[in-house]
């Protein structure tokens, strides 16, 4: 995926809304909405965006054909949109969260990592299907794919500063930059476990949280190399 075409996590739904056939009523919205849950489904169970028909869909979601052309052009602007909306439901439960849990403002440190990683392996955990279908198809670099690096982008601008204000004081040179280089090493791993299945880690692993939490703490708690 590339910089230069991403879409905000929070106004991607309604830009690729602004630009389908609008709900008439409310039981045209209840389809939309029962046809994005289908396809949420199916995606994460296919693990692929090619690997459910259309008939699959409108089966899934007790509609028509005819109803899904009514709304969406094509099937690529469908798959974008269900990305969309899961990705506004991942950012609405961090918000969630962030205003409710006092842990992410009052630390301690190790606490604040345990958040990061529980919201990080919670999401890949259950979208995993989803996730590896977006990030295998990338390569396409079409723009509708984009909007999951913008997401994560906006996601650690409210969870870094947080953590990083409980970073030893002289720790690092720039503690927001070093903490959020040290959270997207905790992403890159669970990435790697959803599209390569590496020996020794699995997505279901009930110490992967765990593990997950202390190589973040200690990564940002141990002395730098060059500070022995």
């Amino acid at each position: 995926m590339t910089a230069e075409t991403t879409i905000p996590a929070d106004t991607a739904a309604t830009t690729l809304r602004a630009g389908l056939k609008q709900p008439r009523q409310e039981r045209s919205e209840a389809t939309l909405k029962a046809m994005l849950a289908a396809g949420r489904t199916l995606i994460n169970e296919a693990g692929s965006l090619t690997g459910f028909s259309l008939a699959d869909l409108v089966r899934a979601a007790s509609t028509s054909v005819g109803a899904f052309y009514a709304r969406f052009p094509d099937k690529e602007t469908f798959c974008a949109l269900v990305l969309e909306d899961t990705l506004a439901e991942l950012r609405a439960e961090l918000d969630y969260s962030l205003a409710t849990d006092p842990t992410w403002n009052a630390g301690p440190a190790a606490a604040i990592c345990g958040r990061i990683v529980g919201f990080y392996v919670g999401l890949f955990r259950r979208h995993r299907g989803l996730f590896a279908a977006y990030m295998r198809h990338s390569p396409a670099q079409n723009p509708l794919w984009q909007p999951i690096r913008e997401a994560n982008r906006r996601i650690l601008d409210a969870m870094v500063p947080r953590l990083a204000s409980h970073v030893a004081a002289g720790r690092f040179t720039g503690p927001d930059n070093e903490t959020r280089i040290a959270v997207q090493l905790v992403i890159s791993a669970l990435t790697s476990i959803v599209l390569h299945a590496p020996s020794g880690l699995a997505l279901d692993d009930p110490r992967l949280e765990q593990r997950l939490t202390a190589m973040l703490y200690c990564y940002l708690s141990s002395p730098a190399a060059g500070d022995a």
